[in-house]
């Protein structure tokens, strides 16, 4: 609409605003329901613990059976979730750990590390692939929520470091340098909200005036 302004015309000056209101008011609503949904999507945060163990070493002299026999264990341990932050969405358990074997005798043997439902073997030969081997063994495992919820601490997993041979006996096997680091992840929802930016509260305010006063002249 074109307004003549060297005469002025106090209908048309009406008009035109009313159109205004109309368009502004329909940019307010798509802000305001921008910023209604960014104020309502909480942001997830992470809360990790770690526990570091080793090195350790462990073994056995003079074996008369293949085994498997348990040279190395721990047990890493962790604070539950008490709740207090927010909501636990999800419980995540990683873990890095190395170390090496060796054995002396007459056999071919394995060694088996293991920890949270999984595991890493080694295999190695006396007399064609001697010792000493290494580990590098990594892994996640997804936590059960109820198990990580609480208000004490828990052993969510427990490592062990096993060697067994088929070959001739007495034998003797050892794990030595092992090390091992393991984290707890909580990702958790604290219930952060975001704030509009100051341009869309700006924008929602100067609508709801000119709203107003529509209303204001449509009445009169």
């Amino acid at each position: 609409m074109r307004i003549q302004w060297g005469k002025f015309n106090v209908k048309q000056f009406c008009h035109f605003t009313l159109a205004t209101s109309k368009k502004l008011g329909c940019l307010v609503a798509g802000a305001l329901i921008a910023g209604v949904l960014g104020a309502t999507a909480a942001e997830a945060g992470l809360i990790t613990q770690t526990d570091n163990f080793g090195p350790l070493s462990g073994g056995g002299t003079n074996l008369t059976t293949g085994g498997p026999f348990k040279f190395i264990t721990n047990s890493p341990s962790f604070n539950q979730f008490n709740g207090s932050p927010g909501t636990l969405l999800s419980a995540t358990l990683g873990w890095t750990i190395t170390g090496s074997e060796n054995g002396s005798g007459n056999f071919a043997g394995t060694g088996v590390f293991s920890y949270g439902g999984q595991s890493q073997t080694v295999t190695f030969d006396t007399v064609t692939d001697p010792g000493p081997k290494s580990f590098d063994f990594t892994g996640s495992e997804l936590l059960s929520l109820a198990t990580a919820t609480g208000t004490g601490t828990f052993v969510p997993s427990v490592f062990n470091g096993t060697m067994q041979q088929s070959g001739l006996f007495p034998w003797a096997g050892s794990m030595s340098n092992v090390l091992g680091t393991v984290t707890l992840t909580f990702a958790v929802d604290g219930g952060i909200t975001s704030v509009p930016e100051p341009t869309t509260v700006l924008i929602f305010g100067s609508g709801l005036v000119l709203l107003g006063l529509t209303r204001r002249r449509r009445k009169s």
